[in-house]
């Protein structure tokens, strides 16, 4: 194979693995590895043990400095014949203390939950009030 031959090649090759690499990255950007919310199906009524108003970071993983005022809720649900307890903030804008909260978790595995209010996406629909996270086993 003659240089020429060996430059298409590798350009090719080079052209593929750029391909593949946009794949990946549009894959993880539109949720191809994120919080599958479609899967906290099942609800179940939040138990309010605390509400506290708080003040907290808008986004503290994006570093911003903005400040919201809200509640710290800490809360139970029953899933799965288990009591399962999380606490989460959860800014005015979102929810106030004279609403009600439902657990969206799933089935299969009842510590991955996520909020509902009434003004909220069914369970299984995605823009619930917080990403998919794990509460802890009561007991």
């Amino acid at each position: 194979m003659n240089a020429l031959g060996k430059g298409c090649l590798i350009a090719v090759g080079l052209l593929v693995s750029l391909v593949v690499a946009f794949g990946i990255v549009v894959w993880f950007v539109l949720g191809g590895l994120g919080d599958d919310e479609e899967a906290l199906t099942e609800t179940a009524s939040a138990t309010l043990e605390r509400v506290q108003q708080d003040t907290f970071d808008a986004d503290p993983a994006a570093g911003r400095d903005t400040r919201l005022t809200g509640h710290l809720v800490v809360f139970t649900y029953e899933a799965g014949g288990e009591t399962w307890r999380d606490s989460v903030q959860l800014p005015d804008a979102d929810w106030s203390p004279n609403e009600t909260l439902d657990v969206c978790f799933d089935p299969e595995d009842p510590a991955r939950h996520s909020l509902r209010t009434e003004g909220s996406p069914d369970c299984g629909d995605t823009g619930l009030l917080v990403p998919a996270r794990e509460a802890e086993q009561v007991g």
